[in-house]
């Protein structure tokens, strides 16, 4: 029998309307919790990030929007996952366990 994990995310976004912010906002609180005005903090099923982020990808606009999963599980590989619009420079510093942005 497979055990189910549940993973934590912080989520965060960047949205060119005040209507996919709202889209995003109902996706996100189903989920979580706001950290910040554009920062949510979820646990979710392992096997359900795939399916999160398709429904924000179907509101966003790829070309403008962006949207950011960091996977704070213990595993590294796939921590994060960027959609949409990225900007040129990133912060991607991980130091003695914590995530910096």
């Amino acid at each position: 029998m497979e055990v189910v994990k549940v993973v934590r995310a912080i989520v965060t976004f960047d949205v060119h309307s005040q209507k996919v912010n709202r889209d995003i906002t109902k996706i996100l609180k189903a989920n979580g919790f706001r950290i910040q005005n554009s920062v949510y903090e979820i646990n979710i099923y392992k096997f359900d990030i795939d399916k999160l982020s398709q429904k924000l990808q179907a509101v966003m606009d790829n070309n403008i929007d962006s949207c950011v999963i960091y996977n704070l599980g213990k595993n590294i590989e796939d921590r994060i996952i960027r959609l949409g619009r990225q900007q040129d420079t990133y912060v991607s510093l991980l130091c003695n366990g914590y995530i910096i942005l």
